[in-house]
């Protein structure tokens, strides 16, 4: 997922169409990835701690696009 973060470049450029396409896509595929997580954790995990770890990872990947972004607007 971080990869897919860090293959928009920051999502500097965005009113291009090319670089909105790969902007896109990679949020789309951290997208898909989470959905693949979710369901073999959701399946394996006790409550609890699939929640918590869920949080914990949505928690990095919005922090590693909130900080792009932030980046390219400072």
């Amino acid at each position: 997922m971080k990869s897919q973060a860090i293959g928009a470049d920051g999502f500097q450029n965005t009113h291009q169409p090319k670089r909105h396409e790969l902007a896109k896509f990679s949020i789309d595929q951290v997208a898909f990835i989470l959905e693949k997580v979710r369901i073999i954790w959701e399946s394996l995990l006790l409550a609890f701690t699939y929640k918590q770890s869920m949080s914990t990872v949505l928690e990095a990947v919005s922090s590693r696009i909130t900080k792009d972004i932030l980046i390219f607007k400072g």
